[in-house]
């Protein structure tokens, strides 16, 4: 695939120090010298527990503000708490923990979370948080608060993902797994806290990830194999994926962006069965990502750089984040702007944040 990589340097102190940089970045063409536009890596943030950041993900609300109606919030998840940033300079905006209670004693790991559809009132932020208990929180950004708590009484099942629907407000959809290793699919009515559907997706199978069709009502549950499609809870087909993998993502109905268990990254078309490798085959990827408009696709490696693709001009982005320490990429999305911000988290519990330079007209 010809394409212009362009590898974009922080400052070499913006790791170590752990602090908020605006260095600007120089950025060099591996294939000639022509001048690109610049990217900042405009901050970085610690967070206050050591360990793997698990997911950072993105939401778009509105902001009150006339010159800039919209803001995106990110979230995270590490151990026992999520937090809650501010798009415009990663400013903490809300953060949760998992506490004990009179009843329970062990505190429980957050182990999948989710932005919830709020429809139509753009004002307001909800996340849902996941724990290794089965117990789905339903959380208010604005008021900090829990507003739900949503599981099954009966039965005891581990959630292995969670997904909000994008045609459905206040839905969210989770797939658990119970001790026989039976893996199951709810969704549930975040209002009224009741069950809306429930099914079985397989009797054996380690199930990794649970997400909708693009503009569908399709839900997909995937293992590193294949994936399995469902219409109102019936299965309506299987589809055996090309490669092992350990994460897929839909970039539009028909294509599929894997994440191949050797570490690399291909763009799978579900109608002519064929795959198109992405980003230098030379890479060890360890997360990859979709922008909410399907046109980019981004991807982390194990030594701290990002890149960027823009799918109809195949023009590649190289993003590295510090010259002085590598570290893991765990996860990474677009802000809704993309591909203007990428925010990925990394192994150590930092988050990093790439912004897009826009010329002044």
């Amino acid at each position: 695939m010809a394409s212009n990589v362009k590898r974009i340097k922080a400052g070499p102190d913006a790791l170590a120090n752990g602090d908020d940089t605006s260095n600007e970045m120089e950025m060099k063409s591996a294939e000639n010298d022509k001048t690109w536009e610049k990217y900042q890596l405009s901050h970085v943030i610690r967070e206050n527990k050591s360990g793997s950041l698990l997911e950072v993900s993105s939401f778009k609300v509105r902001s009150g503000d006339e010159a800039n109606p919209w803001r995106d919030l990110y979230l995270t998840v590490q151990a026992t708490q999520a937090n809650v940033y501010d798009g415009r300079h990663l400013d903490l905006a809300a953060h949760f923990t998992n506490a004990t209670s009179d009843h329970v004693t062990k505190v429980e790991d957050i182990c999948a979370c989710c932005w919830v559809n709020v429809g139509k009132d753009e004002n307001e932020a909800i996340v849902a948080i996941g724990s290794t208990d089965g117990v789905i929180q339903i959380i208010s950004v604005a008021e900090c608060r829990v507003l739900m708590r949503l599981h099954d009484k009966d039965v005891t099942r581990t959630i292995v993902d969670l997904c909000g629907s994008k045609r459905e407000p206040y839905t969210v959809t989770c797939m658990s797994e119970d001790t026989e290793g039976k893996t199951y699919v709810d969704t549930w009515d975040v209002v009224n806290g009741v069950k809306k559907m429930s099914f079985l997706v397989a009797s054996k199978g380690e199930y990794r990830r649970v997400q909708y069709v693009p503009s569908r009502e399709t839900i997909v549950a995937s293992t590193n194999s294949e994936i399995a499609l469902f219409d109102r809870g019936v299965e309506t087909s299987r589809i055996e994926l090309p490669s092992k993998c350990t994460d897929v993502k839909f970039v539009s109905r028909t294509m599929l962006l894997l994440h191949q268990e050797s570490g690399s990254c291909c763009l799978y078309d579900l109608e002519s069965k064929t795959k198109r490798n992405v980003f230098p085959n030379q890479l060890y990827l360890t997360c990859i990502t979709v922008s909410p408009c399907g046109k980019y696709i981004a991807a982390g490696d194990d030594t701290g750089s990002a890149y960027i693709l823009e799918l109809d001009s195949s023009e590649e982005s190289a993003l590295q984040s510090s010259k002085v320490k590598s570290c893991f990429m765990t996860s990474c999305c677009f802000g809704s702007d993309a591909p203007n911000q990428l925010v990925c988290s990394s192994a150590d519990g930092t988050l990093w944040r790439w912004t897009k330079n826009i010329p002044a007209t």
